[in-house]
């Protein structure tokens, strides 16, 4: 029996507050955070995603930027102090995270209260960077999908996963399968209109830790979406070599890794000593085992056209 997991109506009526849910943004936010002891330079979120989206991206051309899900709207504040000339738009499915940014963001942004999805395909041609930082796993994931189950449905979810599927020659591995439909449908929309630039990123099913943290940091791909469990919802890792698959048939030019290709983290000894170490003697060191994960559970995707 197939499971739809959708967030839509908590993230419309329930929620108020990010609350635990520490994203990587909110936990570089604080000036004297410790994750900023270990990252390549002592910057917030948005700063550092900043200077690393320059490597691919005139950002001096970039003149509108629509990000989707922007929680308190960190990130982007950061983004103005670094493109002051840019014309934003925020559009999120949560009221009541959209009044959090409307307080962070100069007045000058446009707020739309909307599902990314049923958005206007002409409004996001005019867009030339779209932003989903930390957002695509709380779309829609169609799970415990079986080969029979894909070839006999009538279901309109599974009619759109069988296309996506034969349309872009998506790769399977696992049976039964979860499948990652609102994130698919949201590249493909983007690409549909033409974004010349799109950032995405969020939990990744395909990617493991590297370098000196691999012993020490257990990230290892399972190449099948899953469930993180959540205050009030569930959301679902995802594929990137499905996003991918999809920018690239569209004719776009991808940049994928961890976000610790963007962060630079540095393996100290103290930082050693909390990452080999059971013991949470300090709420530094929970932080930063969570952090230092974060950094390879976590997937991007730049797409540019």
């Amino acid at each position: 029996m197939i499971h739809i997991n959708d967030t839509r109506t908590y993230h419309k009526e329930q929620i108020t507050t990010l609350g635990w849910e520490l994203t990587v943004c909110n936990m570089l936010y604080p000036e004297n955070s410790p994750c900023r002891e270990v990252v390549k330079q002592d910057a917030s979120f948005g700063k550092l995603l900043h200077e690393f989206l320059s490597r691919y991206i005139d950002m001096k051309q970039v003149k509108t930027i629509l990000e989707a899900g922007g929680g308190y709207g960190f990130l982007m504040k950061d983004f103005l102090t670094c493109s002051p000339h840019v014309k934003v738009t925020m559009v999120d499915i949560s009221p009541a995270m959209l009044a959090e940014q409307k307080k962070n963001i100069d007045s000058h942004a446009t707020f739309i209260h909307s599902d990314f999805l049923e958005l206007d395909t002409a409004m996001l041609a005019t867009i030339d960077l779209v932003i989903c930082n930390e957002i695509v796993g709380d779309f829609i994931t169609v799970c415990d999908i079986t080969d029979e189950i894909l070839e006999s449905s009538a279901l309109d979810e599974i009619k759109e996963c069988k296309r996506l599927i034969n349309e872009y020659n998506l790769e399977i591995k696992a049976n039964p399968f979860n499948f990652n439909l609102g994130a698919l449908l949201a590249i493909e929309k983007m690409c549909k209109a033409g974004t010349k630039y799109i950032y995405i990123s969020e939990h990744s099913c395909e990617s493991e830790s590297q370098g000196d943290f691999r012993e020490c940091v257990p990230v290892r791909p399972t190449f099948n979406p899953y469930e993180i469990k959540l205050f009030g919802h569930s959301e679902y890792t995802i594929r990137f070599s499905h996003l991918e698959a999809i920018a690239r048939t569209w004719g776009y030019t991808v940049y994928r890794g961890v976000y610790n290709d963007i962060f630079q983290c540095r393996m100290t000894p103290k930082l050693q000593f909390i990452l080999n170490s059971t013991a949470s003697v300090k709420d530094e060191y929970e932080i930063l085992r969570q952090f230092i994960g974060d950094m390879f559970t976590y997937e991007y995707i730049v797409c540019c056209k």
